[in-house]
């Protein structure tokens, strides 16, 4: 599958940012990736790096359309960006996984394969701040 991006890069109160979204017509869904650098930081070298983010994140999958609808993959490891559902009612979130919006029922109906297992749930920033150690 072929990604098209618009990469951005503006000076923000903490340094300078430079992101990488999808182009694509629904805002919630797309890959859309963000780094941090330092005032002085070197904007090829931000770029650099964004970029082998970009490349690296599109090749690794999360999920996978089976005979059962999406379930995850092999890895067992389910990452996406936390967007509002503007369809719902109620507010409930949007997940985009690779990509592609998932329904809070979507993703509970990947869960299920996993009945009677453990849920180890992280939330953190989608902006990678260049010289922070990886926290586990």
């Amino acid at each position: 599958m072929q990604h098209t991006f618009k990469f951005r890069s503006m000076l923000v109160p903490t340094g300078h940012k430079m992101e990488a979204l999808e182009i694509i017509d629904n805002p919630h869904e797309g890959y859309r990736f963000a780094i941090l650098g330092d005032f002085e930081a070197d904007p090829w070298k931000l770029f650099q790096r964004l970029y082998a983010k970009v490349r690296r994140e599109i090749a690794r999958r999360h999920v996978h359309r089976t005979e059962f609808e999406w379930q995850l993959t092999r890895d067992q490891r389910l990452v996406g960006r936390i967007e509002s559902d503007l369809d719902s009612d109620v507010r409930t979130p949007l997940v985009v996984i690779d990509g592609k919006p998932f329904t809070w029922n979507q993703v509970g109906h990947m869960l299920m394969t996993f009945e009677g297992f453990t849920l180890e749930a992280r939330i953190k920033d989608t902006i990678e701040v260049l010289g922070e150690e990886e926290k586990p």
